[in-house]
């Protein structure tokens, strides 16, 4: 669905259009966050929003980048994605255990 998004409206606007979604998830799920049904529905939503965030992320830089330096631009892009996938709940962790 996400690479069917990608062709009809342009990599950079489903990529932007999944972001809002992931955002308005999380923002959703604070109020019910205490009943484990809705942090089910949320895992779900969540974790499709990541996976198709995922798939469309290393194809953005063929859009944005000049053709001498795509190369470039995708292998960072692939690059960063795992450091930055296994940072995300280190930092959250350690932040939720400073702050209490």
């Amino acid at each position: 669905p996400a690479s069917a998004a990608a062709d009809r409206l342009g990599r950079p606007r489903a990529f932007a259009a999944l972001c809002l979604a992931y955002a308005a998830a999380d923002l959703c799920v604070v109020p019910y966050a205490a009943h484990y049904p809705w942090l089910c529905a949320y895992a779900l939503l969540a974790g499709g929003a990541v996976g198709a965030l995922n798939s469309l992320m290393p194809t953005l830089p063929t859009e944005v980048a000049p053709p001498g330096e795509m190369e470039q631009a995708v292998t960072l892009v692939c690059a960063m994605l795992g450091p930055g996938t296994f940072a995300g709940p280190v930092i959250a962790g350690a932040a939720f255990d400073a702050t209490g």
